[in-house]
């Protein structure tokens, strides 16, 4: 009779952590065979990639790199909640100019374990700059600028020296993955 109860226990406690997960929506689980994830999908309603870590993994040029995403901003400048732009919210961009024109400068983590590349936005086209399979290179810039996401350009003091990468090649993100971005 004991049996029986801790038998019965053990199915209803089974039957209710399995009722708790499972659903299609859930996409922690196997559906058909297949792993649900969350994906980024561009304007068009095509596939980018999976969603990690507030962006996507994208071989560019035979380039395996890490483009992040952030909330789009509306015209009235309020945050939107369901649509995504490439960017991260605390980038910045070096030139090599006081004006932040031509290519950036860019700074790699040490840690890092992708191609480095950044993202500069000029209006609604975002472009990708994708650093050399190659060792980072010192330079000694005469001047300097630096742009945070769409913000305005700041001429900074020269520095002793700055370590990172010239882009050995470029992609134009918003051509190919036009915005908004929506995650599914």
């Amino acid at each position: 009779m004991q049996a029986s109860l801790k038998t019965a226990v053990i199915l209803i406690a089974v039957a209710s952590l399995w009722n708790g997960r499972g659903t299609a929506d859930d996409s922690r689980t196997w559906h058909g065979g297949e792993r649900r994830f969350l994906a980024i999908v561009d304007a068009h309603g095509r596939f980018v990639g999976p969603l990690k870590s507030g962006g996507v993994e994208l071989t560019v040029n035979g380039a395996i790199v890490f483009v992040p995403i952030h909330r789009a901003s509306g015209a009235d400048g309020h945050t939107l909640a369901s649509q995504y732009v490439w960017g991260g919210v605390s980038y910045g961009n070096s030139f090599r100019t006081s004006d932040c024109s031509g290519t950036p400068f860019i700074r790699g983590e040490l840690t890092g374990t992708l191609r480095p590349a950044t993202i500069v936005r000029q209006g609604g086209e975002a472009t990708l700059y994708i650093a050399p399979d190659s060792f980072s290179s010192d330079f000694a810039p005469l001047v300097r600028s630096e742009r945070f996401v769409e913000g305005p350009c700041a001429t900074l003091t020269p520095v002793d020296r700055e370590e990172g990468w010239t882009p050995e090649s470029s992609f134009p993100l918003t051509q190919h993955y036009p915005e908004p971005l929506t995650v599914r």
